[in-house]
Order: C-alpha cells, then sequence, then structure tokens
C-alpha cells in the first residue's frame, strides 16, 4: 500500500527465490508401476517453471516415461496415462482377474501372494496389450532426432547383471523392446532378445542417478515413485545425492499399489505430481493440502481495519482493548508469535499458509487441491459457517481455533485492502484443470 508509514509487512513474494538450476537439468524417474502417472504430472509442473530437459534416465516405467519427455510431446504422455487401464497393460485371463480383484479388495497378504504364484506357474502375466500400446506412441526416430539424452536401466537374468544402455547404444527398431525389458515387472512373462532374458531394472537401480552423471549433469531432478533399491540405499548413506544440485520428489501420499492400474488412481497421481513439484519448488506449502500466497496478506488486513473493527475483533476472543495497543501491535508483538509457536512455522506469511492448511485439513476440505489466501479468508467467512462446526475444540496454542477464525474474518470483510488471488494461480488452476482435478 502506498503512503503508508513503514510497518513489518513481509516483501511480496519474489519469484527469484523459488528453486532454480544454472545449467542444463536432468531428469531421473525411478520405478513404481501404476503410480507412472505422477511422473507425468511433475514434468507439467516443471515445464510450467522453465526447466528445461536436456537428458533424461529412468528405470521400469520411468523408462517408459522418459521417452514421452524425450519425445518433448506431454500431451502424448498425459493421454497415455489418462486412457491406462488393466486392459491396456495385460491380457486379463481369470488368473488375472482374480488377483485383480483381490487386490481391489484389499485382500490378505498370503492370499494375494497365492494368486501370484498361480500367475509365475503360468510364466508371468502376459504384456501383449501394452506392447501393442507403446509402439502406437512411442515415436523411436523423433526420440533419436530430439537432441534429449535418453537412457534407461535394465537387468540381464541370462548375464546376472545389471544393463545400462543410452539412446546411442539402442540397436535401430529396438527401443520398444529395451524399454518393456526395463518395465519388466517380476509377475510379467520375461521379455526375451538377442538371446537374452530380463526382468526389471528396479531389481538392482530404480533410481539411475549414475546415468546422468556419465553424460556430464550436475543439475537433476529426481522424481521417486518406488522403493529404493539396495544400490539407491547405499548411495544415500553414504550421500552420493548431496554432491549434486538435486531437485528430489516424491508423493505425499500413496492411493494404490503398482498393479492398481485403474484410472480414478491414475487422475489422483497426475494432480499430486503437479502440486508436489509446486512445493518442492518452493512455490506452494502445506501439509494436508496446498496453499499458494505470495503477499503477507494477515498483516496487510490487520493494517486496514479502523479502531471500532479492532476492537470488535478483541472482543471476539475476550481481550480487552489497551489505549496504547494498536492492531499492527498487537498483531506482530502478540498475536503473529503466539501462531509461530503453535503452528511450528516463522513469519507472517508462513503463519497465514500453515493456518489455513490446518484449517483446511479440519474441514476436510479435497486435499488434491490449490488454494490461496482468498480462498482461505472466504471459506472461513461463508455464511452460514456450518463448516467451521468441525473446529470447536480445537486450538493454536492455547488460542481457541473457531474464535480466531471468526476474528480474522471481522478482519477480512471490514479491512480496507481487498485480498486477490497470486498472479499465476489461474495459470496453475489451468494446469491442474487440464490433468483432471476436482
Amino acid at each position: 500500500m502506498t503512503g503508508l508509514p513503514k510497518v513489518p509487512i513481509e516483501e511480496n513474494y519474489n519469484e527469484k527465490d523459488e528453486f532454480r538450476f544454472d545449467g542444463k537439468t536432468a531428469l531421473i524417474l525411478s520405478g513404481g508401476g501404476a503410480r507412472g502417472s505422477y511422473q507425468i504430472g511433475c514434468w507439467k509442473a516443471l515445464k510450467d517453471h522453465g526447466i528445461e530437459i536436456a537428458g533424461v534416465y529412468g528405470t521400469s516405467v520411468g523408462s517408459i516415461n522418459a521417452a514421452a519427455v524425450a519425445m518433448n510431446n506431454f500431451e502424448l504422455a498425459a493421454e497415455l496415462w489418462k486412457k491406462i487401464d488393466y486392459s491396456t497393460v495385460m491380457e486379463i485371463s481369470p488368473e488375472v482377474e482374480s488377483v485383480i480383484q483381490m487386490a481391489k479388495a484389499k485382500a490378505g497378504i498370503r492370499e494375494v501372494f497365492m494368486g501370484i504364484k498361480l500367475l509365475m506357474d503360468g510364466r508371468g502375466i502376459d504384456i501383449t496389450p501394452l506392447r501393442r500400446y507403446l509402439h502406437s506412441m512411442i515415436d523411436e526416430e523423433r526420440i533419436r532426432r530430439s537432441g534429449i539424452d535418453f537412457g534407461l536401466v535394465t537387468y540381464s537374468l541370462s548375464e546376472m547383471k545389471p544393463v545400462m544402455l543410452y539412446i546411442d547404444e539402442i540397436p535401430r527398431g529396438m527401443l520398444v523392446d529395451y524399454i518393456l525389458a526395463s518395465a519388466n515387472y517380476p509377475v510379467f512373462k520375461r521379455e526375451e532378445f538377442d538371446r537374452r532374458k530380463f526382468i526389471d531394472g528396479g531389481v538392482y537401480i530404480n533410481i539411475p542417478i549414475d546415468m546422468a552423471r556419465k553424460r556430464g549433469f550436475i543439475d537433476m531432478v529426481i522424481i521417486d515413485i518406488g522403493t529404493k533399491s539396495l544400490i539407491d540405499r547405499l548411495r544415500v548413506i553414504t550421500g552420493a545425492f548431496e554432491k549434486d544440485k538435486t531437485l528430489y520428489i516424491r508423493p505425499k501420499r500413496h492411493f494404490g499399489s503398482p498393479m492398481q492400474f485403474e484410472r480414478e488412481i491414475t487422475m489422483k497421481y497426475l494432480v499430486e505430481g503437479y502440486l508436489d513439484t509446486l512445493m518442492a519448488l518452493g512455490i506452494v506449502q502445506g501439509s494436508y493440502t496446498y496453499i499458494y500466497e505470495t503477499e503477507d496478506l494477515l498483516a496487510r488486513l490487520f493494517w486496514s481495519i479502523d479502531e471500532e473493527t479492532f476492537s470488535r475483533a478483541l472482543g471476539i476472543l475476550n481481550i480487552e482493548r489497551k489505549k496504547t495497543e494498536s492492531p499492527m501491535y498487537f498483531y506482530f508483538k502478540q498475536l503473529l508469535p503466539l501462531l509461530e509457536i503453535g503452528l511450528k512455522t516463522c513469519g507472517s506469511k508462513g503463519v497465514l499458509c500453515g493456518l489455513a492448511d490446518y484449517t483446511f485439513g479440519l474441514m476436510e476440505v479435497e486435499e488434491l487441491g490449490l488454494y490461496s489466501g482468498l480462498d482461505f479468508f472466504e471459506a472461513i467467512s461463508a455464511r452460514p459457517p456450518t463448516s467451521l462446526e468441525s473446529l470447536r475444540g480445537a486450538t493454536i496454542n492455547e488460542i481457541p481455533l473457531a474464535g480466531l477464525l471468526e476474528m480474522l474474518s471481522l478482519v477480512y470483510r471490514k479491512s480496507r485492502f481487498k485480498v486477490k488471488r497470486p498472479a499465476r494461480f489461474d495459470q496453475y488452476r489451468s494446469s491442474l484443470d487440464f490433468l483432471g482435478a476436482k
């Protein structure tokens, strides 16, 4: 606000403070089966953030997604995952159908293991549909011409050793074969060609960071959707990842197993991947949901209320008004420190995001949603405030949450400062809508 005396209002969010890479960037995609759509959501957020990928390296389903990235065709990748289901991955035999139903019903480990054993006795699940699907979607020549380096990991059972190949080492016409060898999940029929039998590369290494290092990359994005292999764990223990400038992204929450190729789960992972990447980049905050705010709204609102509103606000929390007390003194010297401790965060903007996230969790709003400060103030100011009933009894550092929100609602409605959504909110929201956010 112009023309006002200096107050300790935090500076507006600066895009320069976001996570940035200095040089060319490599993308490392782990295995994780049906969770693979998460990586495509992440890729969309990286693109929206202006991070250009110069090399991409994947294991298992990560190699499938790596091919889409190397083709630089996000729309194709999103289409692939939006359409994928059990029938596009495998032949649905009665035995396969039985295991699928057990997984959906969350049967016990013993029952699922017995079902998988039946499949393995028949030498595994036939993934001919996935083979046809990938041949129709992947343009090998486009990948070779793209200028984006590509690499994958598989494991040769015939030689009992890992096979790590870059695009210039894969024989022409064999790219899909090697991708399927990399993504040869243990319950699938083994991939056999070139007199060798292959299994999923994740049995050896699920995060092929060395492939990027050998190509000279220092700036890397790792998207980890699976369990770490022994080699991966050893690298974490020895701090090998810390030698690079690495952005590490992993799902905040999981919605299904690596074998649950169900559209509802796929769509959730697409959206979550996008939101988790915004969080990893330092753009949004939240443990329950995702809060995006760039202004110090609480300070600006308190700065812009009149004396009558201030007295009414204090009365809501049964606080006696002192003659020397101003709204800004009350906020910065009395209320803010208590909220910082209670919410375990620092700064006025951090408190707003933490308070909004905590409140939305109690209100049970959609967790895979992007929310701004305006959404928070509108939610607590709704009439009638039926959604606030679930907050009765909740406190933050002994401050009754319902009373705190009632006070903030009054300040919001009576303040001369008009709250707006951040400038880039609509861009992020548009991307989420494309990915299928609710």
